[in-house]
């Protein structure tokens, strides 16, 4: 199992080998990695993959799956609830000043969660800009 590491590696091909040699012959291995993710454990946030690129990554294994986690619908959710949490803490003054709006945009907030999830459970928008993926190895 390998979750949201692949693209703090600047050396991935390594990893992915390392992966390779250490499984079973039919082992199977889980890795999750961010599409929509912002810039994060900065600086060693270094690549966001397609699945076009996970396929040539991992063409030593017998099978691997791809699988979108998440709609643009979700994604655009998570970054609203991003902002949202950005503009909570009152570091400066102004931010302060607008504490109540932000407080008061919470049920906006609320709504736009219910929709991401009525979008995951209908099936509802593009899996072409996910959250992130889901990918299944097997040796």
């Amino acid at each position: 199992m390998c979750t949201e590491v692949l693209e703090h590696v600047y050396h991935y091909q390594k990893l992915i080998d390392e992966m390779y040699r250490v499984m079973k012959k039919g082992g199977m291995g889980i890795l999750t990695v961010p599409w929509g993710g912002r810039y994060h454990y900065i600086p060693f946030d270094y690549f966001r993959y397609t699945p076009s690129s996970y396929k040539i990554m991992f063409d030593k294994f017998s099978k691997v799956e791809i699988s979108p986690r998440g709609t643009d619908i979700a994604n655009i959710a998570n970054k609203l609830i991003v902002i949202w949490a950005r503009g909570i803490v009152p570091f400066k003054i102004f931010k302060l000043i607008f504490l109540p709006v932000w407080i008061i945009s919470l049920l906006f907030l609320g709504i736009v969660v219910v929709l991401a999830h009525l979008s995951l459970s209908y099936n509802i928008g593009s899996q072409d800009d996910p959250l992130g993926y889901t990918i299944r190895i097997v040796k």
